[in-house]
């Protein structure tokens, strides 16, 4: 995450915002506001489209309707009654919005859930939810099924969810019947009633459910109104709708030149009210994806001329890093693209912009109020910022120990917000209500940040311990609730570390005495319990004690350091500002592969390249201000110059470690080095080149120097040294012909018998009669890491035979 620039010194105005922009809110059903009037007639435009079968599965916004009414139609000929839960859970598909707005024109609540559920947490959300009828895909039919009958729910209230229906072809699966066989006839459905106007009492009771991970590993229902859903819609088209591209063109029904894409998952806060009612209402066609990785978008973007898309930001990160890619695409069509679900880099806003994309810009928002601020179309910003308020939003920023003194604009704070879009609060949980609700109306985001004096907000950091993994939250604590059913595991902490551009799960485990558990029992214990996007994708690590405080809480901010410390800033502070600094290191040793370091993740990733040669001139600057602090560790250190040394580094948290001192501040280490020197220690470093990586993005570098060590000191020992074993290294070879005038042809076949490191030697010897070895160490294979466990076995006196391949008679008494 870039942190957002630090605030300029605030000013004397207060931090309470209005949005800029106003809008009215229609007091009407929300079927009403999407579709107008049952009677009215609507375009035949199509405006939700199939990515994958564009020409043969589309609806327009008439057929939307009508297919919405059958499905209202057909929930009431099933006995479903006003406010029942109608629960669906299916990745994106076309009928999706249609399936969620009859059931509002049915008077119904519909509710829905993740696709990747596991049968524990889908009896769970049904025990919870309490549904009359459940909507499932095929994909998650099977744990749906198991889980219902264990709440005894009735499988002819179960049907298989899919866009099947469109081409009349609905097959069972099983016992279990094809939605289509309970949606009604066109003809009922045309000439269904829908209610218009509504009672104030209707307007706000709930129609909506979207579930949401509490701290407590609940499942939090966010409840939602018509009122609620129209008025975050209006403020969102309010915003957006002032550029003139998305002008309303009747004939059309709709704007002319603008074109949506839908990579969001649709089951998600954005994806659903964005594809079910803003864009259809203002006549958008919008390409419903099923596959959003970043080659799937830029095909799609570059086929179908693309105009407009909200994408994660973990997608653009991945867009940003695979460039050359992405280029080979025509993405010049793209005039807006607005970031969700994670925060995005400013190396990557820049880094797509280059493509020729319009803007690239951030949104915020929650499942509980909605898109809440976003870019300004007519003058998209080039900050940090998440944007200005949309239509029907306030916002202030709240001293966090004293909620009832609001900060000044540039102040830092607890993030508060109002508006009619908010949540009604969660289902059947008053307790998890009054926590987020405040006095007057204002809702607590669990942000925190500021605002300055333009009315551009930005988030400095989340309050909320909640992992935010690829835009679904998951709860710590349910994570700790499953490791502690291991009967070795005596406490543990679960915290968010950075995973490619994203957030995963990373558990500290504090075991009993005298047991141990393996890192394979562990990982096998959390797939069996929980789905894929709440397993350790952040590794673990095994601690002596699990920090608590004095109330029993998990102090997740002493785990946090600890990440930092064994996996590194930029990885273990995913929470928190990430400010700009530098970590140097040097070396007298060869790097070793990444996967010799200990760190437990259920898979490795391949290293990132940063900026380290060439690139823009502030980059080389950079890197080369990096490189001096490098060089200014040896001649300052090896001078005695202190002053000059302590300069070098930050003025709090820094710390230095070495084979002689292990990890000491950096105050320390002056002191100890000053010491050592009265006492007739001497050292020298002597530079062999020095190299550094940077980010522009976060403002981080890395140096890595080559250096020579020289330390003198007495030998008090006697006796010769004799050589007892060598064995060699084989990096490459080549044949240098000794005679120019003729050049030696080689068989490939004859080459390839042997490794690469000794190729041309292995048969040069082997015509001279001798036999060959084929696993000698070469700088790639397994004999390389033998010999160097042979060389840590010599120098701690243990045995080495079988490492060294000796025979065990002509082995040293060693």
């Amino acid at each position: 995450m870039h942190p957002p620039p630090m605030p300029r010194p605030h000013s004397d105005r207060s931090s309470h915002t209005v949005s800029k922009w106003t809008t009215p809110i229609p007091q009407c059903s929300l079927p009403r506001f999407v579709f107008g009037s049952p009677r009215r007639s609507l375009s035949s435009r199509k405006i939700l489209i199939d990515a994958d079968s564009p020409d043969t599965r589309a609806l327009s916004l008439a057929q939307y309707r009508l297919l919405s009414a059958r499905v209202a139609v057909g929930l009431q000929k099933l006995g479903v009654n006003p406010k029942d839960r109608v629960l669906c859970v299916t990745s994106n598909a076309l009928c999706y919005p249609a399936l969620l707005m009859g059931t509002v024109m049915a008077g119904c609540i519909f509710a829905s859930g993740q696709p990747a559920l596991n049968q524990a947490e889908f009896h769970r959300l049904i025990s919870f939810s309490q549904p009359s009828v459940i909507f499932a895909s095929r994909a998650t039919l099977p744990v749906a099924l198991q889980a219902a009958r264990l709440a005894n729910h009735p499988d002819n209230r179960i049907f298989v969810f899919d866009d099947d229906i469109l081409d009349g072809c609905g097959e069972p699966e099983g016992p279990i019947q094809h939605w289509q066989t309970m949606v009604a006839s066109e003809w009922e459905g045309s000439r269904f009633w829908y209610p218009t106007v509504i009672s104030s009492q209707e307007y706000n009771s709930t129609i909506m459910l979207l579930f949401t991970s509490g701290t407590t590993g609940e499942p939090k229902g966010v409840e939602l109104s018509h009122r609620n859903y129209i008025a975050a819609a209006m403020g969102y088209i309010r915003r957006i709708s002032s550029h003139p591209a998305w002008k309303y063109n009747p004939r059309l029904g709709g704007p002319e030149n603008v074109r949506v894409l839908g990579s969001l998952a649709i089951n998600h806060s954005v994806g659903q009210r964005s594809y079910c009612a803003i864009f259809p209402k203002m006549g958008v066609p919008l390409y419903l994806m099923r596959r959003n990785d970043f080659r799937s978008i830029c095909e799609a973007v570059e086929r179908f001329q693309i105009t407009d898309a909200i994408i994660r930001s973990s997608v653009l990160t991945s867009m940003a890093k695979n460039a050359p890619i992405c280029r080979e695409y025509d993405l010049t069509c793209l005039r807006r693209v607005e970031a969700c679900a994670a925060p995005m880099s400013q190396f990557t806003k820049f880094k797509l912009e280059s493509m020729g994309i319009g803007y690239v810009a951030r949104a915020w928002g929650l499942t509980e109020t909605g898109t809440i601020t976003g870019p300004d179309p007519l003058r998209p910003p080039k900050s940090e910022t998440v944007g200005q308020l949309n239509a029907t939003y306030e916002g202030k920023v709240t001293d966090s120990s004293d909620y009832s003194r609001t900060l000044k604009t540039g102040e830092v704070g607890d993030i508060w917000i109002r508006t009619p879009g908010s949540t009604r609060g969660y289902w059947n949980n008053p307790a998890a209500t009054e926590q987020v609700m405040g006095a007057g109306g204002w809702i607590s985001t669990g942000d925190v940040g500021y605002v300055d004096d333009k009315g551009n907000w930005y988030i400095v950091d989340r309050k909320k311990d909640l992992i935010k993994v690829n835009g679904s939250h998951v709860s710590p604590v349910e994570i700790e609730s499953v490791l502690l059913q291991h009967p070795h595991v005596c406490d543990v902490g679960v915290i968010g570390v950075a995973v490619n551009e994203d957030e995963g799960p990373r558990a500290y485990i504090q075991t009993y005495p005298k047991t141990s558990v393996s890192a394979e029992e562990i990982h096998e214990l959390i797939s069996e319990k929980l789905p894929p996007y709440k397993r350790l994708s952040g590794g673990l690590s095994f601690i002596e004690k699990i920090p608590r405080n004095a109330s029993g809480k998990v102090l997740r901010s002493e785990l946090r350091q600890l990440a930092i410390l064994e996996l590194g800033d930029y990885l273990g502070n995913y929470h928190g500002t990430r400010g700009r600094g530098v970590f140097t290191s040097y070396s007298t040793h060869e790097t070793f592969p990444s996967s010799m370091v200990y760190n437990i993740t259920e898979k490795e990733t391949q290293p990132t390249i940063w900026s380290h040669i060439n690139g823009s001139e502030g980059d080389i600057l950079d890197r080369y201000c990096v490189s001096e602090l490098c060089k200014g560790w040896p001649v300052y250190r090896d001078a005695s110059e202190w002053n000059h040394y302590r300069h070098l580094f930050v003025d709090k948290g820094a710390f230095v470690f070495t084979t002689w001192s292990g990890g000491l501040s950096i105050d320390d280490f002056i002191q100890t080095s000053i010491k050592g020197r009265a006492d007739g220690d001497h050292i020298m470093h002597r530079e062999n080149g020095t190299l550094v990586d940077l980010n522009p993005t976060t403002g981080r570098a890395i140096g890595k120097m080559k250096a020579t060590i020289t330390q003198r000191f007495n030998w008090d020992g006697g006796g010769d040294w004799k050589v007892v074993y060598i064995k060699l290294f084989y990096e490459k070879d080549r044949v240098t012909p000794a005679d120019g005038r003729t050049v030696p042809e080689f068989d490939r076949a004859e080459l390839e018998k042997y490794p690469k490191g000794y190729q041309y030697l292995a048969v040069a010897q082997a015509k001279l009669g001798h036999p060959i070895l084929n696993d000698l160490p070469t700088m790639n294979n397994k004999a390389f890491y033998k010999l160097y466990e042979a060389m840590a076995a010599w120098m701690e006196a243990r045995p080495v035979g079988d490492l060294l391949e000796i025979p065990k008679e002509a082995s040293p008494r060693y």
